[in-house]
């Protein structure tokens, strides 16, 4: 599903509203997701799940190919995970 799919749901439900102002609402919910993520602050949305920000820490790989070590600096991502609804899905 993209963003102009979830756009579209928005019209179906609501078809009164301009297409303008649902796709503000929609372009607004993704960007404070982003601004919050960027700030490194949990996002727990109630029946859906919880975004947090984890640091994974500097390791050594092994490249498969020259079985050549490798350093791998430590980053910051994105875990995700899901409410138990969602897991409970097919």
């Amino acid at each position: 599903m993209t963003k102009a799919d979830i756009l579209k749901v928005f019209q179906e439900k609501y078809p009164d509203q301009q297409r303008k102002v649902l796709k503000e609402m929609v372009d607004l919910f993704f960007e404070t997701l982003v601004d919050t993520i960027k700030r490194e602050e949990r996002i727990e949305i109630r029946g859906f799940g919880v975004f947090e920000i984890i640091n994974r820490n500097p390791r050594t790989c092994i490249n498969p190919k020259t079985s050549e070590q490798v350093k791998v600096k430590g980053y910051k991502t994105v875990k995700f995970k899901p409410s138990k609804l969602i897991k409970k899905l097919p």
